[in-house]
């Protein structure tokens, strides 16, 4: 495996990691205020979105300071390849995939942290696949790299 996949995949796994203390750190302190699973679930969506972006771009910076590439332009060309298909799967599949199953895993068992942990979990899955996907017909079809 060449060293921009791997690091393709770590970076996207410390985004997973600041939304997996996102989400939960939201949707706790929402259920502070409101026990209602869909206020929930709602805050623990912010709460992952906020969480990935800040890890994933601190990350990526760190990457392309080692790398030697370090540059405005540089990650403003991989924010502008790579933010609006996140942002696209993000709004339209893992999102939902979050919301809905931790609002039904909320509506089962009550566990605040198991239910997000577990719905962001198959969500981040799903995420996984669809972005590597694009990654490859990216570099295959114009030789960009991600």
């Amino acid at each position: 495996m060449n060293t921009d996949f791997l690091d393709f995949n770590k970076q996207i796994f410390f985004g997973e990691l600041g939304s997996l203390l996102g989400a939960p750190l939201f949707g706790v302190l929402c259920s502070r205020l409101n026990n209602s699973p869909t206020a929930i679930a709602t805050w623990s969506v912010l709460g992952s979105l906020a969480g990935a972006a800040v890890f994933w771009l601190a990350v990526r910076i760190i990457d392309e300071k080692r790398k030697k590439r370090l540059s405005v332009k540089n990650i403003a060309e991989t924010i502008a390849w790579y933010t609006p298909i996140a942002f696209i799967l993000a709004i339209f599949l893992y999102q939902p995939v979050l919301f809905f199953l931790s609002k039904h895993f909320l509506e089962q068992s009550g566990l605040v942290i198991v239910s997000i942990i577990g719905a962001q979990a198959l969500a981040f899955l799903s995420f996984l696949i669809v972005i590597n996907a694009y990654r490859i017909i990216i570099n295959r079809y114009t030789g960009k790299k991600l």
